[in-house]
């Protein structure tokens, strides 16, 4: 049985460089093609420091929420570095920077020159394989299944065994790992740098088989059986390019869930980390969930976790961007579903323009087969507790506590 990658599910990424003084005399500067001021005997450390301070101190150096910090991209490889700034998330912020900025910026995080991208085929198995069957104790998506328990009762494992466990087979991801595993069968699927998906062999890590979308970054697959009108086993996943949404900050991180022929899939935001750039015209994303049919990738139903549209407001200072609200309630992890009540059970983040930080509710119930909103519930406290309770914690966003 061939397995089919049936859905790609996406999004965009945007930022602002800053200008870096000098206080060097004219006659020991000059300005190269892409306007960097860089001094006559300029080396490669010199190179990468010069160009991390125009184009990406601004937010790496000051992080704000999901930003990155600099020390954090430190344990990150040369190679994923690269992968992220020529093919990846940020390729826009490099758009202008020459081979030897990129690579000197490279090197200036991670120590070394990236090495070439390896053949992830070259450890491939040698044996064909059996036709694949999931199981529905098989731990096939980020929270376990599609009940999203993030749990297993298995009577043959407990505490005790842990110690006892030793290393079967080891892998090495091409480009680091990007998001967790999901078991299928006898098959372990990856999502890995360099836009890879991979099957693997669950018994010898064998790679049964590799699937690469170039320039993408894949957070996270579910692996399922026949659903619905869906006859064969089949891989889902979303990445950053994936259109499901009309908003072009948004995108699918939670990986999807699939039920009754249903593919329901989490929707997601950059918007949160653009909340803090100065230029961005914030805040139109709203979250929500999509249901797509499993054999076609057609659309059954739609809803923002905000159903309200963004509205006009006022302006935070004159010279500013347009402002928009309310937005945000991004769903970033899978969803639970309960078949008995043929409900849809999203979680929820912030209200990203800081008008009710809390935001209206924090779980929203859907109609599995409508998308109808059933109820939602907020389980944040009110504004004053929450602020008092993050002040406690010396937490400097509270938008999430």
């Amino acid at each position: 049985m061939r397995i089919t990658i049936a859905c790609s599910l996406i999004l965009g990424w945007l930022a602002a460089g800053v200008s870096l003084p000098t206080a060097a005399t004219a006659e020991e500067l000059k300005t190269d093609v892409h306007g960097i001021v860089v001094p006559e005997t300029l080396d490669a450390a010199d190179l990468g420091s010069r160009t991390w301070q125009k184009n990406c101190a601004s937010c790496h150096d000051h992080p704000q929420n999901n930003i990155p910090p600099r020390a954090s991209l430190a344990y990150r490889s040369p190679e994923a570095i690269l992968y992220a700034l020529t093919e990846g998330a940020m390729k826009p912020m490099a758009q202008g920077l020459s081979p030897a900025e990129i690579e000197a910026v490279v090197v200036l995080l991670a120590g070394r020159t990236p090495r070439p991208q390896p053949d992830v085929m070259a450890s491939a198995c040698k044996t064909p394989a059996a036709p694949l069957s999931v199981a529905p104790d098989d731990w096939n998506n980020n929270g376990g299944s599609h009940t999203n328990t993030r749990f297993r009762d298995y009577p043959w494992l407990s505490a005790g065994d842990v110690s006892r466990l030793r290393v079967k087979w080891s892998f090495g991801y091409p480009g680091g790992a990007s998001g967790p595993a999901a078991l299928g069968g006898d098959r372990v699927f990856l999502p890995a740098g360099f836009g890879y998906i991979l099957s693997l062999d669950a018994d010898t890590g064998c790679v049964r088989w590799a699937f690469r979308r170039p320039g993408r970054v894949v957070r996270s697959v579910v692996v399922s059986g026949p659903s619905g009108a869906q006859t064969r086993s089949a891989v889902y996943f979303g990445d950053d390019k994936a259109v499901v949404e009309e908003n072009v900050l948004s995108r699918v991180t939670g990986s999807p869930s699939v039920y009754d022929g249903k593919v329901l899939v989490p929707v997601s935001s950059i918007e949160d980390p653009m909340t803090h750039v100065s230029t961005h015209t914030c805040c139109t994303s709203r979250g929500g969930v999509v249901a797509l049919d499993a054999a076609t990738g057609k659309v059954i139903w739609q809803e923002h976790h905000i159903a309200a549209a963004p509205a006009p407001l006022a302006l935070e200072r004159p010279e500013g961007p347009p402002r928009f609200g309310p937005a945000g309630a991004s769903t970033y992890v899978p969803l639970a579903i309960d078949a008995k009540r043929r409900a849809v059970y999203a979680s929820t983040s912030e209200e990203y323009g800081m008008l009710n930080p809390a935001g209206p509710y924090s779980v929203i119930a859907y109609d599995l087969d409508t998308g109808e909103r059933r109820w939602q519930q907020q389980f944040l406290p009110a504004g004053a507790e929450r602020e008092a309770a993050c002040a406690s914690i010396a937490q400097t966003d509270c938008r999430n506590l």
